[in-house]
């Protein structure tokens, strides 16, 4: 993909980025190249990248993708679903404990 110059307006990935980045969004499991690769991508080049990264991807959360009013509310969706699933997999754990 074509780098946009600097006057430009930020991709759709860029601005997903910088929104999760805002709000403490991981990034450990992504290479730099991966970043880069996100950054440069418009909305449909995001859900394109999340299927090569993991190619059984619900066609839900492509679509949810696709949909997304701005990058940043699919930013702060997408951060409180996991934080959701983090925090039930704790407790799951808890209860798992002898």
């Amino acid at each position: 993909m074509d780098r946009p110059d600097d006057d430009s307006d930020p991709t759709f990935g860029a601005r997903f980025l910088e929104e999760w980045k805002r709000l403490g969004g991981p990034l450990a499991g992504w290479t730099y190249a991966e970043i880069q690769d996100l950054r440069d991508c418009d909305r449909e080049g995001l859900a394109q990248a999340l299927r090569r990264r993991h190619p059984l991807t619900p066609h839900a959360a492509l679509a949810r993708i696709r949909g997304a009013e701005s990058p940043e509310s699919l930013a702060r969706e997408l951060l409180l679903q996991a934080q959701a699933a983090a925090q039930t997999n704790f407790w799951l754990l808890l209860l798992l404990m002898p």
